[in-house]
């Protein structure tokens, strides 16, 4: 995960002087989010240029989502995202991004715990919440470079961890992620003039 910052870092510092106030660019994205690759879930998203040169971008990103364990437990997630999109002359980019979120699970099993008096004792409420720092590097392709189409295709691998859980210090975790991103018209016809 040091390695990943330092990536975003040193992409944010290559050309400071070429960095320019964007007019903000929108997007809304739909994933899937594939917990442990095996869990199904889907991920709903809004994402902004914050900066931009003329093949990197700051990007802002918000989402909120969810996913299955069968039999065992489901959970809803709310994120934030900011990092770097280098985007080549041809369409196709790579995203590098630091993400902090927000997790909680729900059981479709009865959780036990040992009270003060060393009882076994049904734990309520049956459900967690963790916080969920994490890394989203990614690929894409950008169609409104090469057409007039505003849809971009990514996909990417997603490293988070759970704090707390009830075993270890944290859980590290990822995803497999995979979607679209469009940006209507209706979100960036002020920013056209």
């Amino acid at each position: 995960m040091k390695q990943v910052t330092c990536l975003c870092l040193w992409l944010l510092s290559l050309s400071p002087l070429a960095w320019a106030q964007s007019p903000s660019k929108y997007g809304l994205s739909l994933a899937y989010f594939g917990d442990k690759f095996t869990n199904a879930g889907l991920a709903l998203g809004v994402e902004n240029s914050l900066l931009h040169s003329e093949r990197l971008q700051l990007i802002g990103a918000a989402e909120v989502g969810g996913f299955s364990v069968p039999g065992s437990s489901w959970s809803l997630f709310a994120g934030l995202r900011i990092g770097p999109r280098y985007t080549t002359r041809a369409g196709f980019f790579v995203d590098a991004m630091l993400n902090i979120g927000y997790q909680q699970v729900y059981y479709l099993y009865d959780r036990y715990r040992l009270n003060d008096a060393g009882n076994i004792v049904l734990q309520n409420p049956n459900t967690s919440g963790r916080a969920m720092p994490g890394v989203l590097v990614g690929l894409g392709y950008d169609w409104s470079k090469k057409t007039k189409l505003p849809v971009k295709l990514f996909g990417g691998l997603q490293v988070y961890f759970n704090y707390p859980t009830t075993h270890i210090l944290f859980e590290a975790s990822s995803a497999l992620r995979a979607g679209v991103i469009v940006s209507p018209g209706f979100l960036n016809r002020k920013n056209a003039k």
